[in-house]
C-alpha cells in the first residue's frame, strides 16, 4: 500500500510523504514483484527448475512463486544470510544452499549453474529481464494511488538496482502513454559499508567500479560488490542522473535509527535494509535536496519480521511479574514517562 504519512512528516517537517510499504507483499519484499512476473514466464516456457543467487528475500520469494508452480527451486544465498529468510525459503520447499564470500560469489555460481544445467536463473539483478519488468508495477501503483499525480522525489533503497531501474521505465512508460506530465527525481540509498554507486556518483563518475572493501553491514540486502557485474551499477547510476537524482549512503547507527523511527512514529516495522529511505530522507532535507512542500515517496522494501534482531536501543528483557500487584511499581512508571 501507499500510506499517507503525519506523525513522520512532522518530525521531518515535511507536507506531503508518502511510504510505499513492499513489506506487505505475501512473502514480504518487493521481491515478489520480480517473481509473479519472472516465474509466471518460466512456466510459459515450460521450464521445471529455477535457481536463484540471493541476500534473503529473493530467495523466498523465488521458493514461494516455485513452488505455487510446482516447479523445484534451488536457492544459493550468502555465508550470515539471516536466518529469519532462509527458513522462509526451507519452509516454500526450496533447496538452499550456503555460499562462502559475499553475495557476488552466490551469483556467479548461480550463473554458472543455471547455465551448465539449463535451469531458469531468478537472480534478481539485470540477468533476468522480467524481473526488472516486475518492478515497474512500483511506478504504476504509486501513480494509481495519487490519482495520477507525480511526486516530486522517490527514494529507493539500492544494492545493485534493478528496483531503481525499474522504477524508472515505469514512470517513462506512463509518460509515454500520457498518463503523466512529469517524471519524479529518483534518490539511491546505501550503506556507507557497501556503497559503489554512491562512490560513483560523488566523484562524478561515468562508470561504478566493483566494492573491494569490507561489507559488513546489518543492511545484507543492499550489500551488494557488484564484482564481476559492476555494469548493473552503472545502468543505475544512469537512470539516477537522467531523473536529475540523487544518491547517499548512511551510517550503521543512521540504519537502526531509520528502522526505529519508522516504527515508532508510523507503525511501521521494516527490516535495516527496507528502512535506509528514511535516513536518506533526511539528510537529503539537510542538504537543502529535499524542500518542506516536496511531494516524497519513500519505497521500504521488505518486512521487519524478515530481521532476526532488534536495533540496540530496543533490545530489551521485559519484566516477568506474577500478577497485578506486581505490575504496581512497572506501572506507576510507566505513567511518568507516558
Amino acid at each position: 500500500p501507499l500510506i499517507k504519512t503525519h506523525n513522520l512528516a512532522e518530525r521531518l517537517s515535511l507536507k506531503n510523504l508518502y511510504l510505499k510499504n513492499e513489506g506487505c507483499n505475501p512473502t514480504g519484499s518487493f521481491k515478489d514483484r520480480s517473481m509473479a512476473v519472472a516465474v509466471s514466464k518460466a512456466v510459459e516456457f515450460g521450464a521445471k527448475t529455477t535457481i536463484i543467487s540471493s541476500s534473503g528475500n529473493g530467495g523466498a520469494s523465488a521458493a514461494s512463486y516455485s513452488a505455487r508452480a510446482k516447479m523445484k527451486s534451488l536457492v544459493l544465498v550468502p555465508v550470515g544470510t539471516p536466518i529469519n529468510k532462509v527458513n522462509q525459503a526451507i519452509i516454500y520447499g526450496a533447496n538452499v544452499v550456503m555460499v562462502r564470500g559475499t553475495y557476488s560469489n552466490s551469483f556467479h555460481v548461480a550463473k554458472k549453474a543455471a547455465k551448465k544445467y539449463g535451469w531458469v536463473n531468478l537472480t534478481t539483478t539485470f540477468l533476468n529481464p522480467y524481473v526488472v519488468e516486475g518492478n515497474k508495477t512500483i511506478a504504476y501503483e504509486i501513480i494509481q494511488s495519487m490519482d495520477a499525480q507525480v511526486p516530486d522525489w522517490v527514494i529507493v533503497p539500492v544494492g545493485d538496482g534493478p528496483i531503481l531501474v525499474g522504477l524508472w521505465r515505469g514512470f517513462l512508460e506512463l509518460k509515454e502513454n500520457g498518463i503523466i506530465s512529469k517524471l519524479p527525481k529518483l534518490a539511491g540509498i546505501q550503506a556507507e559499508r557497501c556503497s559503489p554507486v554512491v562512490t560513483a556518483f560523488e566523484n562524478g563518475e561515468s562508470e561504478v567500479s566493483p566494492w573491494l572493501k569490507d561489507t559488513d553491514t546489518i543492511a545484507t540486502g543492499i550489500a551488494d560488490t557488484l564484482e564481476g557485474y559492476s555494469q548493473d551499477g552503472t545502468l543505475t547510476l544512469e537512470c539516477i542522473r537522467r531523473s536529475n537524482g540523487y544518491a547517499l549512503s548512511i551510517t550503521e547507527k543512521e540504519i537502526w535509527d531509520s528502522v526505529v523511527l519508522l516504527a515508532v512514529a508510523e507503525g511501521v516495522f521494516s527490516e535495516p535494509t527496507g528502512a535506509v529511505s528514511i535516513m536518506g530522507i533526511k539528510k537529503m532535507i539537510a542538504k537543502g535536496l529535499i524542500t518542506p512542500k516536496d511531494t516524497v515517496v519513500a519505497l521500504i522494501t521488505g518486512n521487519g519480521l524478515k530481521h532476526p534482531v532488534l536495533p540496540p536501543s530496543c533490545s530489551i528483557q521485559p519484566p516477568i511479574i506474577d500478577d497485578v500487584d506486581s505490575l504496581e511499581d512497572f506501572a506507576e512508571s510507566f505513567q511518568k514517562t507516558s
